[in-house]
């Protein structure tokens, strides 16, 4: 009996040994697979981060290319306006120079003509004329090729609306 009793004892103590162990082996599992989750998990977003980092990089060089783009169109529109400026500055001056040079020849063939008389001085007379004509023709031109490109530079700028 006492045997018996020490038996049941022994037993009692390993079913509670074999119940701790098991539930022992439970909580390791159960910590194992929270682990390997998270381990999953931080694997998938450190991936979406590699990928958005790629994308970031990618429109980074697509930005800078931009700003390259601009900066170039920009310095040309500038060097542009700057030929503009100097070409409007050169045809005002040669327009005054030409409108000088007619009043001037003008005023040598008027006093010519009372020397050498009409006869003399009227093919003279007929080239001021037409250096006169010709320089309203022109005027007539540029306003029209200004007109024009007014008129195709808003049609672009339009163009997207």
């Amino acid at each position: 009996m006492v045997w018996g009793l020490l038996f049941l004892k022994f037993m009692k103590g390993f079913t509670i040994y074999l119940m701790l162990e098991s539930r022992f082996r439970e909580e390791v599992i159960y910590w194992l697979s929270q682990y390997n989750t998270a381990k999953q998990r931080l694997d998938e977003l450190s991936n979406q981060l590699k990928q958005s980092e790629g994308e970031i990089i990618s429109l980074r060089e697509k930005v800078s290319n931009l700003e390259n783009q601009y900066n170039a169109a920009k310095e040309e529109i500038n060097k542009l306006d700057e030929l503009e400026k100097e070409s409007t500055s050169a045809i005002a001056y040669y327009r005054e120079k030409m409108d000088e040079t007619i009043s001037n020849l003008r005023k040598t063939i008027e006093r010519y003509r009372v020397i050498l008389g009409d006869d003399r001085t009227a093919f003279e007379s007929s080239t001021v004329k037409i250096l006169e004509d010709l320089k309203i023709t022109q005027k007539i031109a540029e306003s029209f090729v200004l007109f024009s490109f007014d008129i195709k530079f808003c049609l672009e700028t339009n163009k997207g609306n």
